[in-house]
């Protein structure tokens, strides 16, 4: 408040009275008749406070743009209130606040200069390292990835590391470094100085805010100088920032502290300092880039002021997607990424300056960022990538080979692949981490021979090893076969190839030999595919005919037999007739319903089975004695002649009839009502009414149909033995043997 053009030596001359300050006790004194001295003191007030015209403006700025206001001893302010007369800043020592009091339209003007100045101030920070750590930054490249990642310049010397850039690029890129070499990331919140001062006043009561976040993420939080400080592994402080700003902050500084999300390659953009300045003179609003969270922070005291900034900055965010292009690749394509940069960024960079565009690698996303200016140079850099990612397809390829044609394809000792090299002038790589994909690299030209001959070795190769292979149905299989597979042998020899007739995939495959024998063996077997086609497309006997036809034949029964029920034998006259397997009709109960689900009728049959299993094992009757029991069964005569195997079992449907001339419909086709039960009974339990004697023969139950009974013969079909405990066992006996034992009383 000194000097020669100072406020006091403006009061003072201006109302003719002594003024002064006291730095020690922050008092400003003024002498003279009362009213010049009221007047001196009102202006002194404005001054200090504003008003009556008059302007004052304050902001924070960071301790590494403070130097940049001020200028080597003072010149940088001196230069701006010599530019904007009337005006005064002040930049105290013992803190970061800036003030400026001028006329209102002065402080304005100048308020924006300095915003935008500090923004786009380059600032240098050193980063102090020990002899190992700059051994183990000397042997990676992890220096170039942050100076191309935050857009600074960076110089590792052997006991530091100068960072210059952007106060914020310099601020992310010291974070970065100090992670690789500590394991530790650091991230901020800045926030202005009367919302700090809340939040410190709310924290220091309430530990438990940051507590709890500390407890959910892993991070540390903490509140340090005009910002809240979090620290730990870099996925840890993200998520913790993201809740500090989401939980904590919006109940604390509700709409004071605002962020508008992006995706990751519009942060170079949208970090572009000087336009975020214009945002910040044009709202009054404190605005940053923070790379952790994706995000614009936005911050000030007036609600109001955040959110008229949100609307400019969401607008810059439009205007920003019409001047990128984001290019993502496949992770297929991944190895187009060092193309595209080439040997020491060489090729990105001749590609800058061919286009005047910005390339912006992102390694993690496989995704490559194009801005520019103007649409037109956007454009312009597409398409001279396009044309790059284009001739390094053509100059680089990859071929897949089936692993078992690998050894084949190498050769002894490599000899094959050198000879492919050699042969067609081009570089042939086996992946690591693909061993069955080969690499060609080279001239265009010369790249498509070798891809055309490595295609043609192995279509050789698969012609001769895997074969062709052609489908073919269930009853296509028995004719290719032959008897005892004699005509796919006699193929096979006759054409020097091998066959093979997979039965559980219905293919078949011919493999070896040389082309024109593999084509040879193919077309005979189609030929026998299309006869067994043609010869199924001809007209079939229906079966129920053939199977009706027997019914009408008059069957003469041998002397001295009785008549028996509709399950009599009959004996062909041809002894060699093929005869039925009882079994078929047993399973071949068309429209019989067994009930129960699939799991308890197998159950059921399983038991069953076991049963008659058990039964034989425990009497050592074979078939053939069953077979013969039911023949001495079926004699009333009781003839021994009669049992012999003169007389086989036939099923053979023919026509019984009972005493009252009433016939059965075919029961050796349909089966009889008993025999539909019984099967019934064993598959699901239920007895029905025509089996109920048999099951529980001391029931009072009786039998509906008395002409069953004429008809029935008059020997017990229950059989009582005694198993291997001496305990009487019922079983029931059928005319062909079937015998089920019968549950005890």
């Amino acid at each position: 408040m000194g000097g020669s053009d100072s406020i006091l030596h403006q009061v003072e001359n201006k109302h003719n009275v002594k003024a002064s300050f006291r730095k020690s006790k922050h008092l400003l004194e003024a002498r003279g008749e009362a009213d010049k001295v009221s007047a001196a003191l009102d202006d002194v007030k404005c001054f200090l406070n504003g008003g009556d015209g008059v302007a004052v403006c304050k902001f924070k700025v960071d301790d590494k743009a403070k130097g940049g206001v001020i200028g080597r001893g003072g010149s940088n302010i001196a230069k701006l209130e010599d530019e904007f007369k009337g005006i005064r800043i002040h930049v105290p020592k013992d803190n970061n606040t800036i003030s400026i009091r001028g006329p209102e339209d002065l402080v304005e003007k100048c308020r924006i200069r300095l915003i935008t100045t500090i923004a786009t101030a380059r600032v240098v920070e050193n980063i102090d390292i020990d002899l190992s750590q700059h051994e183990k930054l000397s042997k990676s490249d992890i220096i170039k990835k942050i100076s191309r990642l935050t857009n600074t310049q960076m110089t590792l010397n052997e006991t530091s590391i100068r960072v210059r850039g952007m106060n914020d690029d310099v601020r992310y890129a010291k974070a970065n470094i100090e992670e690789h070499l500590t394991g530790v990331y650091h991230g901020y919140i800045h926030l202005e100085a009367s919302q700090f001062n809340r939040v410190k006043s709310a924290v220091t009561k309430d530990p438990s805010h940051f507590q709890r976040i500390h407890v959910s993420t892993g991070a540390d939080v903490i509140h340090e100088s005009d910002a809240i400080h979090i620290f730990g592994k870099r996925s840890n402080v993200i998520e913790a920032k993201a809740s500090v700003i989401a939980d904590f902050l919006s109940f604390m500084l509700p709409r004071q502290l605002q962020t508008v999300k992006m995706h990751r390659t519009l942060l170079k953009s949208m970090g572009d300092p000087g336009r975020l300045a214009q945002i910040a003179t044009k709202t009054g609003a404190s605005i940053s880039l923070d790379r952790d969270i994706n995000s614009v922070l936005i911050r000030s005291d007036d609600a109001n002021v955040c959110d008229k900034a949100v609307g400019l900055v969401n607008s810059m965010m439009v205007e920003c997607h019409k001047l990128i292009v984001v290019m993502k690749f496949d992770s297929s394509d991944s190895w187009l990424m060092s193309v595209i940069v080439g040997k020491g960024g060489s090729s990105i960079k001749q590609l800058e300056k061919e286009t005047e565009c910005s390339f912006d690698i992102v390694k993690d996303e496989r995704t490559v960022v194009i801005s520019a200016d103007s649409e037109k140079f956007v454009q312009a850099g597409q398409k001279a990538l396009d044309n790059m990612i284009l001739q390094a397809r053509k100059e680089c390829i990859f071929i897949y080979l089936p692993e078992s044609a690998l050894p084949a394809f190498i050769g002894r000792g490599g000899a094959g692949i050198k000879k492919l090299s050699a042969d067609n002038d081009v570089q042939v790589d086996r992946m690591k981490a693909r061993p069955s994909t080969i690499c060609i690299k080279g001239t265009a030209s010369r790249v498509t021979n070798a891809r055309n001959a490595v295609l043609s070795w192995v279509k050789a190769w698969e012609a001769r090893h895997i074969g062709i292979t052609i489908d073919l149905t269930e009853q296509q299989i028995p004719s290719i076969l032959g008897k005892g597979g004699e005509t796919v042998r006699s193929i096979g020899k006759e054409t020097g190839c091998n066959i093979d007739v997979d039965r559980l995939q219905l293919t078949l495959t011919v493999k070896y030999g040389k082309d024109a024998n593999r084509d040879k063996a193919i077309e005979k077997i189609e030929a026998i595919i299309d006869g067994e086609v043609t010869k199924g497309a001809e007209p079939t006997v229906d079966k129920a005919e053939l199977i009706e036809e027997p019914a009408e034949i008059a069957i003469d029964k041998p002397e001295g037999t009785a008549e028996t029920d509709s399950s009599s034998s009959y004996a062909p006259e041809d002894p060699s007739e093929e005869m039925v397997d009882p079994s078929e009709d047993i399973a071949d109960l068309d429209g019989v319903e067994v009930g129960g689900d699939d799991e308890e009728v197998t159950e059921a049959a399983e038991g069953a089975a076991d049963e008659v299993k058990s039964k034989e094992e425990e009497t050592g009757i074979a078939t053939e004695e069953a077979e013969s029991a039911e023949t001495a069964e079926v004699n009333a005569t009781g003839d021994e002649s009669d049992k012999s195997a003169d007389h086989p079992v036939s099923l053979v449907p023919v026509t019984e009839k009972c005493d009252d001339d009433k016939e059965e419909s075919k029961p050796e086709i349909y089966g009889t009502d008993e025999g539909r039960q019984l099967y019934q009974w064993l598959l699901t339990g239920h007895v029905g009414d025509a089996i109920a004697d048999i099951v529980y023969p001391d029931s009072d139950s009786e039998s509906s149909n008395d002409s069953d009974d004429e008809c029935s013969d008059d020997e017990d079909p229950v059989v009582i033995k005694k198993n291997e405990k001496g305990e009487e066992v019922h079983y029931y006996e059928s005319e062909s043997g079937f015998s089920v034992r019968l549950p005890s009383e």
